[in-house]
């Protein structure tokens, strides 16, 4: 829909963002395509439940854009940005949230915000397992204030259908904010009190005032990931348990438990029983430490594939689906 003379705005951000897009590279492009299960059809992968329509049965073709693809902007901007078109004033507001260089636009004589996405139908997306850098947890909900300093009737996200009503509107983004803060709080107090992360986890958990929310369910993000992102934030990878300094790796902790097992099939043995009583998460890492020991292990591999597809439909938070689903798949290609 560009065309000559279209003058394109952005944030002054927008172009360190694209360029931080394509540093992560190949790594970037398959755990991406893994989220959102690119290439998949429609009814063979999770929805995010926007409530708007989808197509049934269509490929989707995916490749990542370079810097030299894009129409680069006329002109940026750093806060605030009026522009009127039409006789209608649009007034633009950086709000960074989903990404650093979001913005929000408020059209106030018909009062309108265009909140892009930093709300969407479900609890937001504060760590996406594609990766990304830390995603401000606080800018996040700020931009619910943002957007509600404008007093709008009609609330359009990026994703999904439009919100109206100026109560209604208030009450949401307002307990979206609350939902955000909530999950940042806990997890410092839990750093700050020199708690690990899965105690943070622990005590982020919604309360249920907010956890009983439709646009606040885990289907898009979900909120152990999001509080480990937070913790990194604020202490970065280690935990402060001398334990976890230099951890084994997957090969190492598995040869160590060959040792004290004497065999590879008592161990999938064990794995076997574990997957039985719903203990999948014991079962898929026993199937990966073998398999890093002997690559070759068939039995380990199919315990591997039955262990991430039971943890998939387990979930209701669709990147979660679709990455067990896809890798499930990469592991049935490595059977030959």
């Amino acid at each position: 829909c560009y065309g000559e003379g279209v003058k394109i705005i952005a944030h002054s951000r927008f172009m360190e963002e694209v360029k931080l897009q394509e540093a992560r590279g190949k790594g970037g492009q398959l755990r991406a395509g893994a989220m959102f299960a690119i290439n998949q059809l429609w009814d063979e992968r999770s929805s995010m439940v926007f409530d708007y329509p989808k197509p049934y049965k269509s490929p989707l073709n995916w490749e990542l854009l370079k810097p030299e693809d894009l129409i680069w902007p006329a002109e940026t901007f750093a806060d605030k940005y009026t522009i009127r078109l039409g006789g209608i004033n649009f007034e633009l507001v950086h709000a960074p949230g989903e990404t650093p260089d979001q913005i929000i636009v408020g059209i106030p004589e018909y009062g309108v915000v265009c909140c892009a996405d930093n709300f969407y139908a479900s609890f937001p997306n504060l760590y996406t397992i594609r990766g990304t850098s830390n995603r401000p947890a606080l800018d996040w909900a700020v931009a619910q204030d943002k957007a509600l300093a404008f007093e709008p009737h009609i609330l359009l996200p990026g994703h999904g259908l439009p919100i109206e009503g100026q109560e209604t509107i208030k009450t949401v983004l307002t307990n979206y904010r609350d939902a955000i803060r909530h999950v940042h709080d806990q997890t410092l107090k839990a750093v700050s009190e020199f708690l690990p992360p899965g105690a943070a986890i622990r005590m982020a958990a919604l309360p249920p005032n907010l956890a009983s929310l439709p646009y606040l369910k885990e289907r898009y993000g979900y909120i152990p990931y999001c509080v480990r992102s937070i913790y990194e934030a604020y202490v970065g990878w280690f935990d402060g348990n001398p334990v976890n300094l230099s951890p084994l790796t997957h090969k190492g902790l598995g040869a160590e438990i060959l040792a004290i097992a004497g065999s590879a099939d008592k161990i999938l043995a064990h794995a076997e029983k574990a997957q039985q009583a719903g203990r999948h998460q014991a079962a898929l890492e026993l199937c990966e430490m073998m398999l890093e020991n002997d690559p070759g292990n068939r039995a380990a591999r199919l315990m591997k594939i039955a262990s991430m597809l039971a943890l998939s439909n387990l979930s209701e938070n669709f990147p979660t689906v679709n990455y067990y689903k896809v890798f499930a798949g990469v592991e049935r290609m490595k059977l030959g």
